[in-house]
């Protein structure tokens, strides 16, 4: 439309699981970018809908896929403390430690925001503590940074 969605990502948006799986079934593509640089399964993170997430990871869409800037629906799950989302990402091959153009993980965004059960979910899975981002600070200087006591001791 005339701002920048597919219709695979509006429905997505809206929670429209039919009309996401008939336009699956009449092949639109399940990993192209919207003009915000929105993947389906990036929209499915932020707008909440897991029963959405898995139908698209059940038709093919790249986990790992990320936009311009290289932010993945990993990065979005981390940021925006969407446990449940998060793992099932994690469980279907998200990488832990893929870096952003800015040189963030999901960790950094985890940790700036004091997701706690996030971080300890990631670190279950390997995400390396010791990343640093572009500016050389790991996600333990990003939840220094803001102050969550909590994320500090998980590091």
């Amino acid at each position: 439309n005339e701002d920048g969605y597919t219709a695979l990502g509006l429905a997505t948006k809206y929670g429209r699981t039919m009309t996401v799986w008939m336009l699956i079934q009449a092949r639109a593509d399940v990993n192209k970018l919207d003009k915000r640089g929105f993947t389906p399964l990036r929209e499915a993170v932020s707008s909440n809908r897991g029963s959405i997430l898995i139908l698209l990871l059940e038709n093919g869409a790249d986990v790992n896929k990320p936009n311009e800037k290289g932010f993945t629906a990993l990065h979005e799950a981390a940021n925006s403390n969407k446990i449940s989302i998060l793992v099932h990402l994690l469980e279907n091959g998200a990488s832990v430690n893929v870096k952003t153009k800015l040189c963030l993980t999901p960790l950094h965004l985890a940790a700036s925001q004091g997701n706690d059960i996030v971080l300890w979910l990631l670190l279950r899975k390997r995400a390396r503590r010791d990343q640093r981002d572009c500016n050389q600070r790991t996600p333990l200087h990003w939840a220094v940074e803001g102050g969550h006591v909590n994320a500090i001791h998980i590091l």
